[in-house]
């Protein structure tokens, strides 16, 4: 029995906050997107130990996407 390969118009490699945030702008367009990072995807709330830095322009981006709170 073959099995069926999936199709992609877009592979982008790293889960992080650039490209998720690609990912899901580029999939609201209408793309088929594969998201590929060596680390299985956590939905766990964040330590508070962690800290991102974020310019201006990224923050407008996370904003126009609805995921900035």
């Amino acid at each position: 029995m073959a099995q069926e390969r999936k199709k992609y118009n877009i592979v982008i490699a790293g889960a992080g906050v650039i490209g998720s945030a690609l990912a899901l702008h580029l999939s609201r367009l209408g793309y088929s997107i594969a998201l590929l990072d060596i680390k299985p995807a956590s939905f766990a709330a964040a330590t508070p130990e962690r800290v991102i830095a974020l310019s201006e322009g990224s923050s407008r981006y996370l904003k126009f996407l609805g995921v900035w709170d």
